[in-house]
């Protein structure tokens, strides 16, 4: 996970846009998997499905409005 953190960081210092990432990294399907205790994410897929999905909901406006359309 450090590794695949360290090269997030790096995208996204040499500019890929997050919603990119967000776009491929969300949905990701591996164990462990199961609740959370967060009402916008009931149930994560796996630790990367929970992370990419987070930032799109705090970062990225349009992914904000398409996931949470009672909310905006």
């Amino acid at each position: 996970m450090d590794a695949f953190a360290t090269s997030i960081s790096l995208c996204m210092q040499f500019g890929v846009p997050l919603e990119d990432l967000v776009k491929k990294f969300t949905h990701q399907r591996f164990e462990p998997s199961g609740m959370t205790s967060n009402k916008d994410i009931p149930f994560a897929k796996s630790v990367v499905d929970y992370i990419f999905r987070w930032l799109g909901l705090t970062f990225i406006e349009e992914y904000r409005k398409t996931n949470l359309p009672n909310r905006g």
